[in-house]
């Protein structure tokens, strides 16, 4: 009589039984235990999926200090140096990015743009610059140059979803009348949503505008804005601002500024990536000697950054 197969048996008892899957623990300051699949982490929340309670945000202040989050030790986070190794912008995350198209034939021309961008984020700051520069030539010769830089600071309050900020922008037109622009307006503003990969937020202030060039000029105007950023994963990173200006100087006039970018990382070196994106500008006013007499500006660009 042949013998039993018991290894076959133990073999498919083995593909029927499923394999124990070791969940990750968190203790909270209280004293509960909670365990699950832990499904995302940021500065502030570790996102868990429990089998019962379903996915649940939880406060790194409302954890025990001596509680692991997991079972395997956290990444050791690299330090960013300075630029060019010195202390110049140390810690801050920072992008440099070149756009080209050019044209032979009938019509030879080429177009450049520019971007350099940095910022930095920690529990009470939050710092931005952004920056862009776009040179276009028609038959070899200059035919439009434009760019803007702006600093954001954000005073942040622990606990609370208002902050303080100021807002600096410079900006450089060869076809505007003005030429030079210089516009500062503070005040505060309300983050309405900053949760795992997705941030909304809101800002109104008080401010001026100079400018230099054809006329000189000084408007006291307000600032209402919004922006938002979004990163669905982790190659592609989506964000878009608004600015609107009322101008006090001269009641119902008004301008306003829209950016919207998107970044897609590329996986083959570190630190690369394609930017495509737009930038609107709108100008109720327009003098009688300026180059252009359109009350609108629209650029599109294209380029490949690389964080450094």
């Amino acid at each position: 009589m042949p013998s039993f197969p018991y290894k076959l048996l133990f073999f498919l008892l083995s593909l029927a039984v499923p394999p124990v899957v070791q969940a990750d623990v968190i203790t909270l300051q209280n004293g509960d235990i909670l365990s699950g699949e832990i499904i995302n982490e940021n500065h502030e929340t570790i996102t868990l999926e429990h089998s019962v309670l379903g996915v649940v945000n939880i406060p790194k202040n409302q954890i025990a200090p001596t509680a692991k989050a997991t079972q395997e030790p956290p990444p050791v986070q690299q330090k960013l140096s300075g630029v060019f190794g010195t202390n110049f912008l140390e810690e801050w995350q920072r992008r440099f990015a070149l756009g080209v198209k050019g044209e032979e034939g009938n019509d030879v021309s080429m177009d450049i743009n520019v971007a350099l961008d940095a910022s930095h984020h920690d529990e009470v700051n939050r710092q931005v610059f952004s920056s862009a520069y776009y040179y276009e030539t028609d038959h070899r010769e200059k035919d439009k140059s434009k760019g803007h830089a702006n600093f954001v600071r954000d005073w942040l309050m622990p606990q609370s979803r208002w902050f303080y900020y100021s807002f600096t922008r410079y900006e450089y037109d060869s076809f505007k009348w003005w030429k030079h622009r210089l516009s500062f307006s503070g005040g505060s503003g309300y983050d309405f949503y900053k949760e795992n990969n997705f941030e909304l937020r809101g800002r109104v202030g008080l401010g001026f505008n100079k400018t230099w060039g054809t006329d000189n000029e000084f408007d006291p105007e307000g600032l209402l804005g919004v922006e938002f950023s979004w990163k669905p994963d982790a190659v592609h990173h989506i964000s878009s601002q608004f600015i609107f200006y009322p101008n006090f100087g001269d009641f119902g006039e008004f301008r306003t500024w829209f950016q919207s970018t998107w970044e897609i990382s590329l996986d083959f070196f570190p630190g690369l990536g394609l930017e495509f994106g737009l930038e609107h500008e709108f100008d109720s006013v327009i003098n009688e000697k300026s180059k252009d007499d359109r009350h609108y500006d629209l650029i599109y660009f294209g380029r490949v950054g690389l964080d450094f």
